[in-house]
């Protein structure tokens, strides 16, 4: 068997789906019984559950999703999807509020801007709760995943899009406005998200491979991560890393010393010592004690 086939996937996407210039579209089969990572987007993504249920864990929330719902995620928010049940997908549409246009129609800079800035609401929206935005989330998501049958399709799907931002800067939100001066993550985030594929792909990352993503020296790397995210990287990577170690130690029956790689780590004492640390038990203890309960709850 190759080793890839026992690594758990948070998704299983469907071949990408390239139809639009302004944004991207793709579709989600979400796997049950695993221990998702944060990611984040440099885009907005809105999605709308076809099948299943699940939980979206947004910022500390935790909330509730099943079929017909729709979801809202804004860009930068750390964020992921767990399903609770087999098939569960999920449609996406990923694109940057500030860069709409389509071939014939191009919105005024000052208008997106101000678009941007009045849309802070986010999370999973029910039909009952909010049924015009799930109306029209719902009739964003199927057309986009529709073939253009005129030079004018790409028009209509941005008009749409535009239509949902300004349902969406109507709804209240007790999220308050954030300072988008200068803000630190905006600059580290290339780093960010080649950690989080990194991890998901069962791969090694390092500080300086997350530096050169995001084109600074890596005392600088180093110096905007603090200020950023209040732990240096090396401290965030190893946490992401032993997260990813204790999935596949409860999802897997790979033995320790693979996990141990696949989890980044080349020097065993090095994983066992930082393991025993955040854990309090071996990784031999840790899935002894708790994969049984973690398969019960799956």
């Amino acid at each position: 068997m190759e080793q890839s086939a026992k690594l758990p996937k948070v998704f299983e996407p469907s071949p990408p789906l390239k139809r639009w210039s302004f944004c991207s579209e793709s579709i989600f089969h979400l796997q049950s019984k695993t221990m998702p990572f944060l990611h984040y987007h440099q885009e907005m993504e809105v999605g709308l559950c076809v099948s299943g249920s699940g939980t979206l864990q947004l910022e500390g929330r935790s909330i509730a999703f099943e079929a017909g719902d729709v979801q809202v995620v804004l860009p930068l928010q750390p964020h992921y999807n767990v399903s609770e049940l087999p098939n569960t997908v999920w449609h996406f549409i990923s694109f940057t509020p500030g860069k709409l246009k389509s071939p014939h129609i191009k919105p005024e800079p000052e208008f997106l801007e101000e678009l941007t800035r009045s849309c802070r609401t986010s999370g999973v929206f029910t039909a009952a709760e909010h049924p015009e935005l799930v109306r029209m989330l719902t009739s964003l998501a199927l057309s986009a995943v529709r073939n253009p049958t005129s030079a004018y399709d790409e028009d209509r799907l941005l008009l749409q899009t535009l239509d949902v931002l300004v349902k969406l800067g109507t709804l209240d939100s007790d999220q308050p406005e954030p300072d988008r001066t200068d803000l630190p993550t905006d600059k580290i985030m290339p780093g960010l998200i080649l950690l989080s594929r990194a991890i998901q792909a069962g791969k090694s990352v390092t500080i300086a491979d997350m530096a050169k993503a995001c084109h600074f020296s890596q005392s600088h790397f180093r110096k905007l991560f603090l200020e950023a995210m209040g732990v240096s990287p090396k401290n965030y990577l190893i946490q992401e890393q032993l997260k990813y170690a204790a999935q596949l130690l409860l999802t897997t029956s790979a033995p320790v010393s693979e996990i141990q790689q696949r989890a980044g780590f080349l020097d065993a004492s090095v994983f066992f010592r930082n393991f025993v640390k955040k854990y309090r038990c071996s990784p031999s203890a840790f899935r002894k004690t708790n994969q049984q309960e973690y398969e019960k709850k799956g």
